[in-house]
């Protein structure tokens, strides 16, 4: 994400495994015009393939203004799982989010294979906890 303050992106590890995104970014910068959370360029290009991270990514909070006054529920949650993130944490309205993904997936907006890309993040992090 980018601090309002620096213009930088920054992100919080919480361990190795996991990777929560803290969404802040400078509203006038046309770069970031796009919410750290929901932007493959951010997760995928640069936190992916350049920094080779390859464990779970947690959104922050979803319910946040940063992202409610400017993305649906639904939008938030689709935009967040296309760019990248593992995990959708705290959408401003569960049902909602849930059933947007499920309908994103069965129209092709998301495919399967992402999904399942996540679902063996997860396992394999879980599977190391035991």
């Amino acid at each position: 994400s980018v601090s309002p303050s620096t213009n930088k992106t920054t992100c919080n590890v919480v361990d190795s495994n996991c990777f929560a995104m803290a969404d802040y970014w400078k509203k006038n910068c046309p770069i970031f015009s796009l919410s750290s959370t929901m932007s493959s360029m951010i997760l995928q290009d640069k936190l992916r393939k350049e920094l080779g991270y390859q464990n779970i990514i947690i959104t922050d909070a979803m319910e946040m203004g940063a992202i409610t006054q400017q993305y649906s529920n639904s939008e938030a949650a689709i935009g967040s799982i296309l760019a990248g993130v593992d995990i959708v944490l705290g959408p401003q309205n569960f049902t909602e989010a849930f059933d947007a993904i499920i309908a994103a997936v069965d129209k092709g907006i998301i495919t399967e294979e992402r999904i399942n890309q996540s679902v063996r993040r997860i396992l394999k992090l879980k599977a190391a906890m035991k």
